[in-house]
This record gives C-alpha cells, sequence and structure tokens, in this order.
C-alpha cells in the first residue's frame, strides 16, 4: 500500500517544525479514511484511527487509548454518513462516486499499544460502525467458536441520528476468505 501509505505520512506530518507537534497532537481521537486508490491494493477503504499521541515506550495509558478509540470511531462514523449521503461523495477518475461498503478491521489497541482486547471489544461494541474483526483461523474471540471473524456491531453508519464529533481529546458483512487474510496481515482497519 505505498501511495495510502504516502497520503497517511503527509497527513501525519504536513506542517513543517515547531507546528508538527502541536499538528500530530490535534490528530488525536480522529480518523483519517483514505479513498480506495487501485492497483494491486485493490478497490477499498483504509481508516487509520488515531488513538495515541505517541508509541513504544511513549504511548498513552490504556484509558487514554481506550477514550480516543471512542472518539475516533466516532469520527469515522460521521465520515462514513458523509459519504453515504452523498454530503461529501468521492469520485474515481471516471467520475464515478466510491461507495462505502461494510468495515473490516484487526484487534486495534491489542498489540504494541498494550490495550486487552476485551476492553476496546467493549469500546467498538458500543460505537455506531457495522464492524467485523478478523483474527487468526483458530484463535478464539472469547466465544470460543475459533473461526476467523467476530461480528462486533449491528448498528450501521448513517441509520442513527449523528452528533457531531463531541468530548475533549486526551492526549500524554461478507464471508470473502482473500479479504479477511488482507486484513490479518496488519492493517489497523480497512473498509471493503
Amino acid at each position: 500500500y505505498p501511495k495510502a501509505y504516502k497520503i497517511y505520512h503527509e497527513h501525519c506530518v504536513a506542517p513543517k517544525n515547531p507546528a508538527l507537534k502541536l499538528h500530530q497532537q490535534s490528530l488525536v481521537g480522529t480518523t483519517l479514511l483514505i479513498p480506495p486508490i487501485g492497483g494491486k491494493g485493490g478497490p477499498h477503504w483504509i481508516a487509520c484511527l488515531f488513538t495515541s499521541e505517541g508509541y513504544g515506550q511513549a504511548v498513552s495509558s490504556p484509558e487514554t487509548i481506550l477514550e480516543n478509540t471512542k472518539l475516533a470511531l466516532e469520527d469515522l462514523a460521521k465520515q462514513i454518513d458523509e459519504l453515504r449521503s452523498g454530503e461529501k461523495a468521492v469520485k474515481n477518475d471516471e467520475g464515478e462516486v466510491l461507495e462505502v461498503g461494510g468495515c473490516w478491521s484487526v484487534r486495534i489497541n491489542s498489540g504494541m499499544f498494550r490495550v486487552k482486547w476485551e476492553r476496546t471489544l467493549k469500546v467498538l461494541k458500543e460505537g455506531r460502525v457495522d464492524l467485523t474483526v478478523v483474527r487468526p483461523e483458530g484463535e478464539s474471540d472469547g466465544g470460543g467458536d475459533g473461526g476467523k471473524e467476530t461480528r462486533v456491531s449491528e448498528g450501521v453508519a448513517g441509520k442513527r441520528s449523528m452528533d457531531a464529533v463531541g468530548g475533549k481529546r486526551k492526549r500524554a458483512k461478507g464471508d470473502d476468505t482473500a479479504q479477511r487474510q488482507k486484513a490479518i496481515g496488519g492493517l489497523e482497519g480497512w473498509l471493503k
């Protein structure tokens, strides 16, 4: 995904120093939604949720990450609502409107951010994004099924009333195996 990474990188380092740190702090609790680019990456959207101001030793606390995950999911839901309503339609080179399908994700926050998966799963279930989380085959979702995916939420962005993204940012549907395997490959989240 080199083209998507370029968009992500430019979004994260847009201003030059000293404004860079302030810009990066302002991203926490938001989502960058990258439209389909084509090529080998496939025709899907990529959602980048910014849930921690730092990483590695400087990663935010689990509580802060979970709060920012709530805010980033609400931001994602708002963007999906705007795209699906036509309010902020995105078109490809042929002028066709790009549609947003179902949302698929890996287990965000549970790796290098060290947030227990059950805590993030609770936040995801409380959100408005209809989301399917993939996991390695044979690994349980906690319910003992050992399958490859967990349906997190039955809510679909756009079907419930939409409030503006609120709160203060804290700092410090398919069965396509190939698509699931791509998601397992390490993306924080993506939309087919």
